[in-house]
């Protein structure tokens, strides 16, 4: 069996993670939102761009209407875009407002709880 080595770390892909707090008339179900976020972010980079930019919600850690978003360290002003973008999530009127970009999930989580 062929043994694989660790990635060093300058090959690995660099990541940043954004804080934001989703603000609404009424409270939003976290997969309506995704699938929103989703949609937005493939009509605004496109396929290739998209699939670049490896977008991950962190459901377990939706805390008081905020969540941790990653995405490559390249696209973060694209997704600061995206979040801009949204206006309605099943047309329940939103407002995204961004906290902080972060790069370690740590900080995220402090940031989160705070």
């Amino acid at each position: 069996m062929n043994n694989l080595k660790p990635l060093m770390p300058s090959m690995k892909a660099k990541t940043r993670y954004v804080v934001f707090e989703i603000i609404s008339e009424k409270e939003i179900d976290l997969d309506a939102f995704e699938t929103t976020l989703l949609d937005v972010c493939m009509d605004f980079m496109g396929r290739m761009a998209f699939s670049e930019a490896d977008i991950r919600i962190f459901k377990k850690l939706y805390i008081n209407k905020k969540v941790i978003l990653k995405v490559n360290r390249k696209y973060t002003s694209h997704i600061m875009v995206c979040l801009g973008l949204i206006k309605k999530v099943k047309n329940i009127k939103t407002i995204i407002k961004s906290i902080k970009v972060c790069g370690s999930i740590k900080k995220a989580k402090y940031i989160l709880e705070v």
